[in-house]
């Protein structure tokens, strides 16, 4: 079943992907005068087909992993006299260019509409609280304790914590000093600095915030306090604040949990902070059994989870939709550079395997995490198809480039032997990925 889940997720992410992407290149070729034979979901054999009274045969074919649309072309077909004026080749180059950019920009405006869609009613986000922090840490070593809000990153505002993961990941490889900006509890903003040198230089899949020491926490805050508990008994309320338990301060939830799973039915000195004001309370936690039959404290009390609204309405959701695809798109363009200059190891790439792992896990959490995925996927197949490599989009955009410089064309006898080399540079990098999919499968 949950394989059936995973295959699904992917291909139902794949079809969009290649149904937007085909159909941008479609629309800009009908509209600039080249004729479209084809226009096929899928490759392979056709299943279906229909034959509109334009001429062009929509066609889903049997293998669900990609798609194309087939222009008349004097390279590939033979072309009547008068119908050359329609075929790709014989357009103006600046016409070329705009076909062979629109199936990209097509995917690059699915992922603002996907990021619209998904914050238009407001987006709902965990305020990024530092948690426990350990002393063998580089967090602790920084000077972070726990319970501090991270507002940036090297100056960048930051909101929750997957726009921290996000620009502290486009410092991996780099030597220099990080930079977070945070604000301990009741306290101004301040820097805490994280000398890199090499930093996870040629690291595979690396864990960016937990070589720093950072994990999200919450703040020492009750949200509920359990009736008849040990918490109710004591005269704990919704709201207070735990500033010290047993004399020691405590910064973040998990400080407090530790101490009361460790002391059942043993009386705890505690110090909260309500409406402003500081008042001692003593409870005693109840005995709880684990599973494994230890002993364990229970207070009573659950946490509260501070969140934040970051984007609300049409227009707050555009900007909203506009930033995120910029930042996942440097994102991306960033990790490819560091691939390329070895600052960034190549197992990071992940194939067909890894992102139906992804895309089933993403469906099973969410209409809006399923989207979202198709998002940033369709923001890679944006990047991809704009690389400079003959058989791919960017390669059609440096013919036609070249051709606009030049006043000639690209001769066919290179152009055929572009297109091997780029299939054979394409070739190797599904090997490198399902390499790295097969690695992960066995690994996991």
């Amino acid at each position: 079943m949950q394989l059936l889940t995973y295959v699904s997720a992917l291909l139902g992410a794949f079809l969009i992907l290649v149904a937007v992407h085909e159909y941008g290149h479609f629309i800009a070729a009908r509209k600039l005068g080249v004729k479209v034979l084809r226009f096929s979901i899928g490759l392979g054999p056709i299943v279906w087909r229909r034959v509109s009274k334009g001429g062009t045969e929509f066609a889903i074919s049997s293998i669900p992993l990609g798609g194309y649309i087939a222009m008349l072309d004097t390279r590939t077909h033979e072309v009547p006299a008068h119908e050359e004026h329609q075929a790709f080749d014989r357009v103006a180059p600046w016409r070329q260019i705009v076909i062979a950019s629109a199936g990209p920009l097509a995917n690059l405006f699915l992922a603002v509409a996907l990021f619209w869609a998904v914050s238009f009613n407001g987006v709902q986000v965990q305020i990024p609280y530092v948690g426990t922090v350990q002393q063998d840490s580089m967090a602790y070593a920084a000077g972070l304790r726990g319970g501090e809000e991270i507002v940036s990153v090297d100056g960048v505002p930051v909101s929750q914590w997957m726009d921290i993961y996000r620009n502290v990941l486009l410092r991996v490889g780099d030597t220099g000093v990080l930079t977070l900006e945070g604000s301990p509890p009741g306290e101004e903003p301040r820097n805490y600095e994280f000398p890199l040198e090499n930093w996870l230089r040629g690291e595979g899949e690396p864990n960016v915030l937990g070589e720093l020491g950072l994990q999200p926490g919450l703040r020492p805050v009750i949200s509920e306090v359990v009736e008849n508990s040990a918490a109710d008994e004591a005269g704990l309320l919704n709201g207070d604040r735990f500033v010290s338990v047993n004399g020691t301060p405590v910064a973040v939830w998990q400080e407090v949990v530790d101490v009361i799973q460790a002391s059942p039915s043993t009386e705890m000195a505690i110090l909260i902070e309500r409406d402003g004001l500081t008042y001692p309370i003593s409870a005693t936690p109840t005995n709880q059994v684990a599973q494994d039959g230890t002993i364990f404290g229970q207070l009573g009390v659950k946490a509260q989870e501070d969140k934040r609204v970051i984007a609300q309405g049409p227009m707050e959701s555009l900007v909203y939709a506009t930033t995120r695809t910029w930042d996942f798109t440097v994102l991306t363009v960033t990790a490819i550079k560091k691939m390329i200059v070895g600052e960034m190891d190549t197992s990071n790439l992940a194939g067909p395997i890894a992102i139906a792992h992804i895309a089933g896990s993403a469906a099973q959490q969410g209409l809006n995490f399923y989207l979202q995925l198709i998002a940033m996927l369709s923001i890679s197949l944006f990047l991809i198809n704009l690389l400079p490599i003959p058989v791919l989009d960017g390669g059609h955009i440096v013919y036609a480039l070249i051709e606009m410089v030049t006043r000639r064309r690209v001769s066919l006898r290179v152009q055929r032997t572009a297109s091997m080399v780029g299939m054979a540079i394409l070739g190797c990098l599904i090997v490198l990925v399902i390499y790295n999919d097969l690695t992960r499968l066995v690994g996991g």
